[in-house]
């Protein structure tokens, strides 16, 4: 994979219908994606509907994660975004 996917296996499966996730393939985000989250600091539900569309998971995917593997993933999701500047003197 390149740069721009990040393939994060998942330390507990999802059974989702007939499929098992077992990983997710997050890709960076796009100008498309980024249109979901506020201007100001993003939620954790903002990030969890950016990690939806970059990993292309449904939303009842997304609400079974374990929060060992949500926490894994929204850092992913971190990593591609810019970083504020900072402040001070």
């Amino acid at each position: 994979m390149n740069n721009d996917v990040t393939v994060l296996p998942l330390k507990t499966p999802i059974t989702f219908g007939s499929e098992t996730v077992t990983e997710f393939k997050i890709k960076k985000p796009r100008a498309k994606e980024m249109r979901i989250l506020p201007a100001g600091k993003p939620s954790m539900d903002d990030l969890l509907n950016l990690l939806g569309k970059c990993a292309a998971q449904p939303t009842p995917v997304i609400d079974a994660l374990e929060v060992e593997d949500m926490v894994a993933a929204v850092e992913v999701i971190g990593n591609f975004l810019p970083r504020s500047p900072q402040t001070g003197d």
